[in-house]
């Protein structure tokens, strides 16, 4: 395990154990799923993650094309939709505030102030709480880099409209 800082989290991390699991996995959530949210995800994917979040990525061992959930939240205007998502890494969360904190009413909550945003589209966070993890994951420390990123609608099929 290597110690890695990035801006207030400190993490443990198997960058090739992290490589090595993710050579496991065949397609992203969002091929997967293969809902109209996700396809738009899909194909909005190259100019999704920034390039401060892509040099983390590497240095952790996880591949961008690869995230383990994708959930379409909300429409931001008539022409974007908003997305959380998230990624598995071999490794431990030493220090930093954890993305996912105990609701007053029990289970959880998002806990905003415990995300940074490296632009004005996209926000990111750790936690402990694993929503999802993956066959080639288990049995091993996982923590659980957590994501938030308003997304242009692209595809041809028309955006959902808002309930």
């Amino acid at each position: 395990m290597e110690t890695f800082r990035f801006r207030k989290w400190d993490l443990s991390a198997d960058p090739l154990a992290t490589r090595e699991a993710y050579a496991a996995i065949e397609i992203g959530w969002p091929e997967f799923c293969g809902c109209v949210h996700c396809k738009n995800f899909a194909h909005a994917r190259p100019a999704v993650y920034p390039q401060e979040a892509l040099d983390l990525f590497a240095r952790l061992g996880i591949i961008p094309s690869l995230e383990q959930e994708v959930v379409p939240v909300e429409p931001v205007g008539a022409d974007a939709y908003f997305y959380t998502g998230s990624f598995p890494l071999v490794g431990s969360l030493l220090s930093g505030p954890d993305f996912w904190k105990p609701n007053p009413g029990g289970g959880l909550m998002n806990d905003r102030a415990a995300t940074e945003f490296l632009t004005e589209e996209f926000r990111m966070g750790f936690t402990n709480h694993l929503t999802r993890t993956p066959k080639p994951f288990r049995g091993k420390p996982v923590v659980q880099l957590e994501f938030g990123v308003e997304v242009p609608w692209l595809i041809p099929k028309r955006m959902p409209d808002p309930e």
